[in-house]
Parts: structure tokens; C-alpha cells; sequence
């Protein structure tokens, strides 16, 4: 049997990519070479910081934000986490209504579950029969007293596109927080235009052949409560940034190479997959 008919088709892009030749090597490069802590005053870790900076530049050109806004997370899970803990925490003392769809990743449905326990009003909105978001629900939930919204981009099972600018106009103070990870490369994604409603984003590189990483997105308007976090290294006061050159730098190049085919504006992701302690594993 010729070898060529024994080669595996992969056609499961949606749950991940084959990371590109030149991010394999480069990520290989920096922990044989180039492994210095970024945190580190020392020449080496002067030289891995620089790599961190770079890969924030990129992802914040990308998106249209400046690179104070990004950053670099373990995971999707991790992104959504503090986004939608962070939000809640921070606005609680306005309000406890919290709205997102019935079709979000889990990760997102299990953390509005946990806010329910601590006694969050949360509002599951219904979808159509495209499994596209009931605007008039979406309405007649909405009022003074929401604090936060989360509704994914694009539906990681059906392909569903949902109204997000449509959403954030409508949003009044509320918080509103997008899952981008399927829209990411797929969708033109510009949060200093047409998206710039949007106040916190959460995506994935491995979707745009980089590492198996995510980034968190935030303006500051969105800068999450310090609450949901207890750990060194944080970011502007809420996010624990805990600093590593291999992913960074993996997930600021596939971008380049990725944009040249799109031609639209995106965002990136960093760092190992983890399981979030309020919510379902995810990349």
C-alpha cells in the first residue's frame, strides 16, 4: 500500500490547528537558547522580556488596542474567568443582573452558575431557531439594573454569527464581555471600531496555527475587581500575569502570516491549556 493513502486527513480546525513551521521553531529556539525568566533584571532576562513585548505589540496591532490592554492567560477558560468574576465583583454594589445566552461555551455558563449561588439575578437568554440571540428578549431583559453581558462571537457548535454590535450599543453601563475564540481570523474583528463597545474579549491562538495559549483583553473600562485573584504578579491591579517568553512570541507570529490571507484585524493567545477553577476546561 503506498504510504501517500496511509497520511491522515485533518479536518478539525475548529477545535485546533497545526502550529506553523516558523512558531514550532522559534518556541523551540527560546527554551533551548533563549530561556531567561522575562522577570528577571539579568542580560538573559532582559532578552526574554523583549520577546513578551513584542508579541503584545503585535496582538495589540492586531486588535486595534494599545498593548496595556492585553493580557497573556493560560487559557480560554482563564480569559472568560476573569472577565465575568472580575465584572460582577467590580459592579455589585449597582446592580446584580447578569445576562448572557443559553448556547455560551461552558466555561461561561458554569461561571454564571457560580454567580447565581452568590446570588447574581442571572438571565439566560433564549436563541432562534438559527442559534442566533432573540433581540427582543434580549431587550426586554435589558435594563439599568445589568451590571454585565457575555455573549460569544461565533457559536463554537453551530457556526451561529451573533449580533455583538448590536449588543453593544444597547448595553447602557452594563460590562460586555465576548468570547472571540471561534471568530478569531474568521470574522473582521476591530475593537477600536466597529467592535469598541465590546469591553473585555477572550481568544485562542491554536486556532490561527500558534500555541495552545490565550489572551485576555481588556479596556479600561473593563478593568476587573482584584477579587476573584490572589496570586503575585498582577497586571494593572486584576489580572495575575505570570510572564513566560515561549508561547508569546508563538502566538504574536502565526498573526503575520495569518493576516496576509485574511486581511482582517484579530486577536491572539497565550500560554499552556489549564482547568479554571470555576469552569470547564478549554483552550
Amino acid at each position: 500500500m503506498n504510504n501517500e493513502t496511509n497520511r491522515n486527513v485533518y479536518l478539525d480546525n475548529s477545535a485546533t490547528t497545526r502550529p506553523y513551521d516558523f512558531v514550532i521553531d522559534l518556541m523551540v529556539k527560546i527554551m533551548a537558547a533563549d530561556y531567561g525568566n522575562p522577570s528577571s533584571l539579568h542580560r538573559m532576562g532582559l532578552a526574554a522580556e523583549e520577546y513578551v513585548k513584542t508579541a503584545r505589540g503585535q496582538v495589540a496591532h492586531a486588535l486595534g488596542a494599545s498593548p496595556e490592554e492585553i493580557f497573556f492567560t493560560s487559557g480560554g477558560s482563564e480569559s472568560d474567568n476573569t472577565a465575568i468574576f472580575g465584572a460582577a465583583y467590580k459592579g455589585r454594589r449597582r446592580g446584580k443582573k447578569i445576562l448572557t445566552s443559553a448556547v455560551e461555551h461552558p466555561a461561561v455558563l458554569e461561571a454564571y452558575a457560580r454567580l447565581a449561588e452568590e446570588g447574581f439575578e442571572t438571565v439566560l437568554l433564549p436563541v432562534d431557531d438559527r442559534g442566533v440571540l432573540d433581540m427582543d428578549a434580549f431587550d426586554q431583559a435589558m435594563d439599568d439594573d445589568v451590571i454585565l453581558i457575555s455573549v460569544m462571537h461565533v457559536n463554537n457548535e453551530t457556526g451561529a454569527i451573533q449580533p455583538i454590535e448590536e449588543i453593544a450599543k444597547k448595553k447602557r453601563q452594563a460590562l460586555f464581555h465576548v468570547d472571540m475564540v471561534q471568530s478569531f481570523g474568521k470574522l473582521p474583528i476591530d475593537l477600536s471600531g466597529a467592535l469598541s463597545g465590546v469591553d473585555m474579549a477572550s481568544v485562542s491562538g491554536h486556532k490561527i496555527h500558534g500555541p495552545k495559549a490565550s489572551v485576555h483583553y481588556t479596556s479600561a473600562e473593563g478593568l476587573p475587581s482584584g477579587r476573584s485573584w490572589s496570586a503575585a504578579g498582577r497586571k494593572r491591579g486584576c489580572v495575575p500575569e505570570r510572564k513566560t517568553c515561549r508561547p508569546s512570541p508563538g502566538s504574536g507570529l502565526p498573526r503575520r502570516s495569518f493576516i496576509r490571507t485574511a486581511k482582517r484585524k484579530m486577536r491572539i493567545c497565550v500560554r499552556s491549556p489549564v482547568r479554571c477553577g470555576h469552569g470547564s476546561r478549554r483552550t
